[in-house]
């Protein structure tokens, strides 16, 4: 194909941390999506200051397209938006059935490490 035929793509990361802006971040959202989110889709902290940057992002690149993944569901912070919703969150059933099982973390100190314990443990 030529040059022609294929849009540009620019990727945009946003890296979100705690802290007021998780805060603000869900805050604005809800506030933004409050009269056009028929869905009721609650974004996690995270994702919600992502899609503020990535919103401000595309309003600075007009010929520019966004897509905005989530990678956590709001339960995983009820301490934020339980609060800014006004209302309690109910656990899914895939989280209902493991929130109780026994968390394990195995310690990796570097990519190497890392291969070997996915090669090992697939």
């Amino acid at each position: 194909s030529s040059s022609k035929t294929i849009p540009n793509v620019n990727i945009l990361f946003v890296l979100t941390a705690e802290g007021k802006m998780n805060y603000y971040g869900l805050k604005k959202w809800i506030e933004e999506q409050s009269e056009t989110n028929e869905s009721k889709y609650i974004a996690d902290p995270h994702g919600a200051v992502g899609y503020l940057g990535l919103k401000k992002y595309l309003a600075n690149h007009k010929n520019c397209q966004g897509i905005f993944l989530e990678t956590a569901h709001p339960v995983k912070f009820l301490e934020v938006v339980e609060p800014v919703i006004g209302e309690t969150i109910k656990f899914p059933p895939q989280i209902e059935s493991v929130i109780n099982n026994k968390k394990e973390a195995t310690l990796v100190k570097s990519y190497e490490e890392l291969k070997q314990f996915l090669l090992d443990n697939n």
